[in-house]
C-alpha cells in the first residue's frame, strides 16, 4: 500500500522539483558571457570524461558535474552530444548511475549524490531535446534514461526474496522513474510525441519479466507507472487519430508477440482511448485477424470473451461471420454460451449463420453446422433470395455435407429435422 501512496505524493512533489530545477537551469544560462559559458562547458565535458575514465568513484567529481548543470545552467553543445554520444546521453553514464545507485553496500548519502547527478543529466538532456525536438536523432533517445531506470526493476528481482524487499531502494527507484516521466512530459508536449512516447515506453515495461516469486512489489510499481503514463497520455490525446492507427496495431501486435496479455487487458480496462480503439467498428476485423493469428493472441481473445469485455462488439455483425468463415468452433461455443442471441445474426443477404455456412464457407463444415444447429439456428430460415437450408444443402458443393449429415442422422431429406 505504501507504494501506491508514495507514487501519488511523489509524482506531484517531483513535478514541482523538476519545474523548479528546469526554471533555474534555463535562467542561469542567460547570466554568463559566451566566453564564460564555453569555459564552464569545457569543464563539464572534462568532468564527464573523468567520470568515464576513473576506476575509483570520486564524489567531488559527481558533485562538480551536478553543480555545473544545475547551479550554473551549463548545457553540452548539441553537436557534441549527438555526434559523439559520449556525454549525458551516453549509456556508460546511465550504467554507472545504475550500478552505484542500486549497490546495497553504498551509503544512503552516496546514493543521494548519484541521484542528484541523474536528475541533473535528465534536466540537461530534457532541455536539449526540447530545443531540437524536430531533429530525427532525438526520436529514438527520448526514453533513454527511462529505459535504464526501468531496467533496474528487472535488476531488483535478483535482490528481492519472497518475504522481503529493500524499501529504501524501492523508494529511490520510484523517485527516479517519476522524475524522468516529468521530464518526458515537459520535453515533448505535442500529440505526436505523447503517442510515440506511450508506444515506446509501453514496450519497455513488461509485467511478466518483473514478477518475482510471490512478491508483488515490482508488479505494483510497474502498474503504477503504467497508470501515470496512461493518465498523462489521456490528458493530451482526446482520441487515437487515424494517423496513429497503424502504430497502435503494431504496438498491440508487439505486445501479443511478447505474450504480454495482462498488459493489454490492463490498458483496455484502464484507459478510455485504448478501449475506444478496440471498440471502433472499422478496427474490429483487423483486430480479430490479429488475435487469431497466434497462440498468445487467441489466449487474449479468450480472456476478452470470458470476461465479457467486448460487449460493444455485439452491435456489429461482421466479426461473428468472420469467425464462422474461419470455422472457429471453440470461440463460437464460448460466444453462443455467453450471448445466445448472436446465433440469429443475419448478413446483408438475410442469411443466418447456418445458411451462411452452407452458402459461403468452404472446407469441412460438419462440426461447425452441428454447433450452429445445437445453438438454435432457425432451420426453416429463408434468406432474401428465397433460399432455405435444404435448398443450400442440395447445391453441388454441399452434397458431401448433406450425405454426412444424413449418415449421422442429423438430416432427414423427406422430413427436415436437424435436431435428431
Amino acid at each position: 500500500m505504501f507504494i501506491t501512496v508514495h507514487f501519488k505524493e511523489k509524482y506531484f512533489q517531483l513535478g514541482n522539483e523538476f519545474q523548479s530545477k528546469m526554471d533555474t537551469f534555463v535562467a542561469k544560462q542567460h547570466e554568463h558571457t559566451s566566453e564564460k559559458t564555453n569555459e564552464l562547458r569545457y569543464q563539464l565535458q572534462n568532468e564527464l570524461q573523468k567520470l568515464k575514465e576513473s576506476h575509483n568513484v570520486d564524489i567531488q567529481n559527481i558533485d562538480k558535474i551536478t553543480s555545473l548543470i544545475l547551479t550554473h545552467g551549463i548545457n553540452l553543445q548539441d553537436g557534441v552530444t549527438a555526434e559523439q554520444g559520449i556525454f549525458s546521453m551516453d549509456p556508460f553514464i546511465f550504467k554507472f548511475i545504475s550500478c552505484h545507485l542500486f549497490t546495497l553496500k553504498n551509503s544512503q548519502l552516496f546514493r543521494h549524490h548519484v541521484t542528484e547527478l541523474y536528475k541533473a543529466l535528465v534536466i540537461c538532456d530534457g532541455y536539449r531535446l526540447k530545443c531540437q525536438s524536430s531533429n530525427p536523432y532525438t526520436r529514438n533517445i527520448i526514453s533513454h534514461g527511462f529505459v535504464y531506470v526501468i531496467n533496474e526493476l528487472k535488476y531488483m528481482k535478483y535482490h528481492l526474496s519472497t518475504h522481503s524487499v529493500n524499501i529504501q531502494l524501492c523508494r529511490m527507484l520510484i523517485d527516479l522513474i517519476l522524475f524522468t516521466i516529468q521530464c518526458v512530459i515537459h520535453t515533448f508536449d505535442k500529440n505526436y510525441w505523447s503517442v510515440l512516447n506511450f508506444i515506446s515506453l509501453s514496450q519497455s515495461i513488461c509485467f511478466s519479466e518483473l514478477i518475482i516469486n510471490n512478491n508483488c512489489v515490482v508488479e505494483i510499481i510497474t502498474k503504477e507507472i503504467f497508470k501515470l503514463l496512461l493518465d498523462e497520455y489521456a490528458k493530451k490525446i482526446g482520441v487515437i487519430e487515424s494517423y496513429w492507427k497503424d502504430q497502435f496495431f503494431k504496438l498491440i501486435k508487439k505486445l501479443i508477440e511478447q505474450k504480454r496479455i495482462d498488459e493489454i487487458l490492463f490498458f483496455y480496462q484502464y484507459n478510455q482511448q485504448i478501449k475506444s480503439f478496440f471498440d471502433t467498428p472499422d478496427h474490429t476485423e483487423k483486430l480479430i485477424r490479429l488475435l487469431l493469428a497466434s497462440r498468445p493472441g487467441r489466449q487474449l481473445f479468450d480472456r476478452f470473451l470470458k470476461q465479457k469485455l467486448l460487449e460493444s462488439w455485439l452491435i456489429y455483425k461482421e466479426w461473428i461471420f468472420y469467425l464462422v468463415k474461419k470455422r472457429e468452433i471453440g470461440f463460437l461455443k464460448i460466444i453462443f454460451d455467453i450471448y445466445p442471441s448472436l446465433v440469429h445474426t443475419l448478413d446483408k443477404d438475410g442469411n443466418d449463420l447456418l445458411l451462411y455456412t452452407c452458402l459461403k464457407v468452404v472446407g469441412p463444415r460438419y462440426s461447425l453446422m452441428r454447433i450452429l444447429i445445437q445453438a438454435g439456428c432457425n432451420q426453416q430460415r429463408e434468406n432474401g433470395l428465397g433460399q432455405t437450408l435444404m435448398d443450400a444443402l442440395q447445391l453441388e458443393h454441399n452434397r458431401d455435407v448433406l450425405e454426412f449429415l444424413k449418415t449421422e442422422g442429423v438430416v432427414k431429406v423427406n422430413n427436415l429435422n436437424l435436431n435428431k
